[in-house]
């Protein structure tokens, strides 16, 4: 009785230990995290990074509307490039008025343009694009700083299961 006594100690403590290491590595990886995410905010804020990365990726899609010769109207392979893309939203404006935009455009939402919109972004914000078929304006939405956030994540989540 007393051997029996002891056993349901043991594994009463055990059991103790394991909900503490378990706790004790949650912390240590929300800490880890947060950490990552801080040094990213810092670096991000410094250098003009994301606003390098929006100029390099409009002027990918100038390249790709003028070697496609794309028009206005080749929404799908606007959508195409878009999806390759991964890290940005795309708004086209003919005359102030949006004409194409991934999310509304986007068949995985089964939307469409039903009513052309005006146009919700300043001059600054927009960039100017040659279409075969008609001049137009883009407003390029970029968040290329998502990968690399998503990169501290699972390099964190794989530190954590190696080191169990």
């Amino acid at each position: 009785m007393n051997k029996r006594f002891l056993c349901t100690k043991l594994e009463i403590k055990l059991i103790l230990c394991l909900i503490l290491s378990f706790v004790i590595a949650v912390g240590i990886f929300f800490l880890l995290s947060q950490i990552g995410e801080n040094i990213l905010d810092n670096y991000f804020n410094k250098i003009s990074f994301v606003s390098n990365q929006k100029r390099q990726a409009i002027s990918d899609f100038k390249k790709y509307i003028s070697d496609n010769n794309l028009t206005i109207n080749d929404h799908d392979k606007i959508t195409q490039w878009v999806r390759k893309e991964k890290y940005i939203n795309i708004y086209v404006y003919k005359e102030n008025r949006l004409i194409y935009s991934y999310n509304i455009n986007n068949p995985d939402t089964g939307s469409n343009i039903s009513q052309e919109s005006p146009i919700i972004f300043s001059n600054e914000a927009l960039s100017d694009i040659k279409f075969n078929d008609v001049n137009a304006k883009i407003y390029m939405e970029c968040f290329f700083e998502y990968k690399y956030y998503y990169i501290i994540v699972f390099l964190m989540l794989q530190l954590h299961f190696c080191a169990l």
